[in-house]
């Protein structure tokens, strides 16, 4: 899991401390099998306990990768001060990343998903070199104590299919010409290290414009 931070008009000013996170919280497979599984880690247990941690980090957004509506859902109730940006969503059987914010310190002005393929657009589409639908979510927020406006991008890849960084990288792009915010951040489980060195010019690309 990684998160990048570019300013797309000047230097990073604030006023007040503000904390981020990404998690992959893991998809619960007694969920969603069709046979009764018997999970060594069950999501029941696995939810109490995120909970606790997050309200010891004092979040003020957290990002989330891997988690389907029920999942999503449970971890939402056990959350106190964070909650789930789902408006715009239109649910399916897949698994969603996801934005939790402290709307007592964020404003959502706007919110959307696209998915990683040649129709982001249509809810569940791929690439047919894709092992799964992948997606990526989306906000334009205003933050208590930080100047301007900020596009938030929360997504998972598969790490082998270089076909959705460049739909990824095109459709950050996509955004960041459309409402050209103050800063970007890009979090999410990448499957993959953009730090690393890569003979990649596509991956190199959207690593370097997050620098």
């Amino acid at each position: 899991m990684s998160m990048y931070l570019t300013s797309c008009s000047g230097l990073l000013e604030t006023n007040s401390v503000l904390n981020i996170a990404s998690w992959n919280i893991r998809y619960a497979p007694e969920l969603v099998a069709k046979d009764k599984l018997v999970e060594s880690f069950p999501w029941d247990s696995r939810v109490v306990g995120m909970g606790q941690m997050v309200a010891e980090l004092d979040l003020t957004i957290l990002a989330t990768q891997e988690g389907n509506k029920q999942q999503l859902s449970s971890l939402g109730e056990t959350l106190s001060n964070l909650e789930l940006v789902d408006t715009h969503r239109v649910w399916s059987h897949t698994f969603f990343p996801s934005f939790f914010v402290n709307t007592e310190l964020v404003s959502v002005l706007f919110s959307g998903d696209l998915w990683l393929s040649d129709q982001p657009e249509v809810v569940d589409s791929k690439l047919p070199s894709s092992a799964w639908p992948r997606m990526l979510t989306w906000l334009i927020v205003e933050i208590d104590g930080h100047d301007g406006q900020w596009l938030l991008v929360n997504v998972h890849l598969d790490g082998t299919d270089i076909g959705q960084v460049k739909i990824l990288h095109q459709l950050v792009f996509n955004l960041v010409e459309k409402y050209t915010p103050t800063y970007t951040i890009l979090c999410g489980d990448f499957n993959a290290s953009l730090a690393s060195q890569t003979s990649n010019p596509i991956y190199q690309s959207l690593f370097d414009y997050f620098q």
